[in-house]
């Protein structure tokens, strides 16, 4: 058994933010391309979506539910791996990153990532099944700048489960916990192969080798 790395890429999944176990592209940090992320303004509280390659707007920070534990199968609220997975993940720790900078301006605004784990065999998360009970929170970041990468990290236990040909979502957003002086001052997603990523607990895969000819079990060896 070994943990699974997934990184964040440009690319989408479906409606979602694709998390590959390649590394991404283009390896070296920089923003996710279209720039993705909150437009935090001078706010200091509540939370918003993330949506997959969109910046969303200061409006959109209206309450505290998300992320809601409802996916959005439109819009895309969530990082989705690459690939369905068939096996058994046992209870351990899983590590969400968000890494990040502001890109219009910064340095003073506050705030963390909040998320959820899911599993499930469409594509674009619908009839998905939560393994978290609750939002999980991210580490806080601070006076977040143009020049500094900063990572918001969730640290969590969602105990032992099993997946069957079903794919991994992370529903992501964003809690606003310090105010910036500036309307236009915003939070951006980095990707890169030492930024945004998750990394699973233990898994052991149930995946069978098959022969030319559609027999299982191992040949030729």
């Amino acid at each position: 058994m070994a943990a699974l790395t997934w990184f964040v890429t440009n690319n989408l999944a479906s409606v979602h933010q694709e998390m590959s176990e390649t590394e991404s592209s283009p390896g070296l940090e920089t923003y996710a391309s279209p720039v993705t992320g909150w437009v935090v303004a001078t706010g200091a509280t509540n939370h918003s979506p993330f949506l997959a390659q969109t910046e969303q707007a200061a409006s959109t920070f209206v309450d505290t539910n998300p992320p809601d534990g409802s996916i959005d199968t439109t819009n895309g609220d969530c990082l989705r791996s690459t690939n369905t997975y068939s096996g058994d993940f046992a209870s351990g720790d899983w590590n969400v990153h968000f890494s990040c900078r502001g890109n219009t301006g910064g340095g003073q605004q506050d705030g963390r990532m909040r998320c959820r784990l899911f599993r499930g065999s469409n594509a674009d998360g619908s009839s998905a099944t939560e393994i978290t009970g609750a939002q999980q929170q991210g580490g806080l970041v601070t006076d977040l700048l143009t020049t500094v990468t900063q990572t918001s990290t969730a640290t969590f236990n969602p105990g032992a489960f099993s997946v069957s040909n079903e794919y991994i979502f992370v529903q992501l957003a964003w809690e606003r916990t310090g105010a910036d002086q500036m309307s236009g001052h915003d939070v951006n997603m980095r990707v890169g192969n030492s930024s945004s990523r998750v990394i699973s607990g233990d898994f052991a895969s149930s995946f069978t080798p098959m022969d030319p000819m559609g027999r299982s079990g191992f040949f030729g060896i």
